[in-house]
């Protein structure tokens, strides 16, 4: 029962109670470390592409095809139809969500008022998948395709944009699942031919021209 394939770069996280909670392409699982034991804990919310947890200890999960999800570590789960393709999640320490879609969207969403906001236009996106969203300790968010890295302030709606293609950022593609953020802040992004690291800051807070 556990052959199905893990995926993405946030597919595994381990909760402040020590549980890894693991995103498969049909469901989720949990592995209780101190009790070494493995089970699947939701096979029916479809394909998991991201997990995160809240200062609350609230367990987020976003799926390809069924939406939202938020669960506990005693396993009780809600739903939150959204009807987007996500590709990808994130948490800003002011808690609210990110999320990235399969085809080209940004959005955020506030759970203590259930609502979803588009920010497609605001930050410079045109239709590329976003193949992963990180939200840094400054609330700025960063958003991967696989040619262009944005970085976006949502209190302003400034944003810059890094393309492989100019040399502003010294990498041919980004890999689709491969991003770290570090303890000390910095973000490690994977692509060809290495790796790239970004040091945020609070500086970048002019409005982008239009």
């Amino acid at each position: 029962e556990m052959s199905a394939s893990l995926v993405g770069s946030e597919m595994c996280i381990r909760d402040r109670h020590g549980i890894l909670w693991i995103g498969l392409s049909k469901g989720l699982c949990s592995y209780d470390v101190r009790q070494k034991r493995v089970k699947r804990v939701y096979p029916d919310v479809g394909h998991v592409m991201g997990i995160v947890e809240n200062k609350e200890g609230l367990i987020w999960i976003c799926t390809q095809d069924n939406g939202l999800f938020q669960t506990t570590a005693d396993e009780k789960l809600r739903s939150f139809k959204l009807e987007k393709n996500f590709s990808c999640l994130s948490i800003a320490p002011d808690g609210i969500l990110w999320l990235g879609t399969c085809d080209g969207g940004v959005y955020s969403y506030d759970p203590s008022e259930n609502k979803l906001l588009c920010y497609n236009g605001a930050c410079g996106m045109n239709g590329n998948q976003v193949n992963q969203i990180v939200a840094d300790a400054y609330n700025h968010i960063w958003i991967d395709t696989n040619q262009k890295l944005i970085e976006f302030n949502p209190r302003n709606g400034s944003f810059r944009t890094y393309l492989t293609t100019d040399g502003s950022i010294l990498l041919h593609r980004f890999l689709p699942t491969a991003v770290c953020q570090a303890k000390d802040g910095n973000i490690y992004w994977g692509g060809i031919p290495g790796i790239c690291m970004v040091t945020p800051c609070l500086l970048y807070t002019s409005p982008s021209p239009r």
